[in-house]
């Protein structure tokens, strides 16, 4: 019995010895020091952006979670449990750390993920993977790696000390420094043109662009170089959020929505076409107008611009033309009628000739 626990002693001081020398001369990159009391914190930065000019990244919150953990406890007399790290107050189970973005911004935003350690009883090597929840706003690049946090325990002189890596893939990969967000949006402009001899190029042509998205999104546009803060809503049986943006374009003018994220498709329609043909007016004054677009329906915002060019032609089928010509047959009557008498006359003044 006493020979059992000698070798006991052996291989956990043995244990002890190989878990400092793990985290001492390991290349584990930079090792952050935690206090073992059950309130220490280590931090992950956050950094959150627009990728695109002129684009404004939504206000988000964003979480990282814990989805495994491995190792044990080291030594005979704990209970070689793997505790877990700490779920942040007010969240699900698991949400070991959130960064919130309250307001939109065109410039890149940082933040710290402060995560909380528990307490550990005694010495080990304990890994923690962790992902980053997906955003809630459309446009929002996700970072889909995972993540190793790996907690040294080691003996110290006044008990248990921890330290902390934080390693891209496992705790053999790339150090992270930060964990990186992009917003991706991009600008949508609708040209007009107006042709053919009828074609009004002063007339103010309705339209209304139907913006559709998977999530429920907010989006702030910028409408013309105006903020305009647009919620997409679903209606009952709708498969997809939609928000739509009306406005009017005569010829040759440009109509621009700014910051609409990535994923999110537009189709624009001139207000009253159907089947490509448009008629605007009532009864003589009613033109017909041929309508063509370019690069439309539900086409995806992926790029940092877009244009849609909408094009009505009204061609000279819509009126008749007066060339001048009589075609009338009164005229013709009359013109015979004339004729006619000319002949007359001019068979009485031979015949009155020929009498002399």
């Amino acid at each position: 019995m006493k020979l059992k626990k000698f070798f006991a002693g052996v291989l956990a001081a043995a244990m002890m010895l190989t878990v400092g020398a793990t985290a001492a001369f390991a290349d584990v990159g930079t090792i952050t020091p935690v206090t073992n009391d059950g309130n220490g914190t280590f931090t992950i930065t956050k950094k959150y952006s627009a990728e695109n000019a002129n684009t404004f990244a939504p206000a988000e919150t964003f979480k990282l979670k814990q989805t495994n953990k491995s190792g044990k406890q080291m030594g005979v007399s704990y209970d070689s449990i793997v505790p877990d790290l700490k779920t942040v107050t007010g969240e699900a189970t698991g949400i070991v750390g959130v960064v919130c973005f309250a307001t939109e911004s065109g410039e890149e935003q940082t933040g710290d993920f402060t995560i909380g350690l528990p307490k550990y009883d005694g010495v080990g090597v304990f890994t923690y993977t962790l992902k980053e929840v997906d955003a809630t706003n459309a446009g929002i690049q996700n970072d889909g790696r995972t993540f190793t946090v790996t907690v040294y325990a080691t003996q110290g002189d006044d008990g248990i000390k921890t330290e902390v890596t934080v390693h891209e893939g496992t705790s053999k990969g790339t150090k992270v420094t930060s964990i990186d967000n992009k917003f991706q949006a991009g600008a949508l402009t609708i040209h007009k043109d107006v042709k053919g001899p009828m074609g009004d190029k002063a007339y103010k042509f309705p339209f209304t662009v139907t913006l559709s998205s998977a999530k429920p999104v907010t989006a702030t546009l910028r409408v013309n170089g105006e903020s305009s803060t647009v919620k997409f809503e679903k209606a009952e049986d709708a498969t997809e959020y939609t928000a739509t943006v009306p406005f009017k374009l005569s010829n040759g003018e440009d109509y621009t929505i700014g910051n609409i994220p990535y994923d999110v498709t537009y189709t624009v329609s001139e207000n009253g076409e159907t089947n490509g043909e448009l008629t605007v007016g009532s009864g003589d004054n009613a033109v017909k107008y041929d309508v063509e677009y370019s690069n439309n329906n539900g086409t995806k915002v992926d790029s940092a611009t877009a244009t849609v060019t909408v094009t009505n032609t009204a061609g000279a089928d819509n009126v008749v033309i007066d060339t001048g010509v009589i075609l009338d047959n009164a005229p013709y009557i009359a013109l015979l009628a004339i004729v006619a008498i000319g002949g007359v006359a001019l068979m009485l003044n031979k015949r009155r000739r020929d009498e002399e």
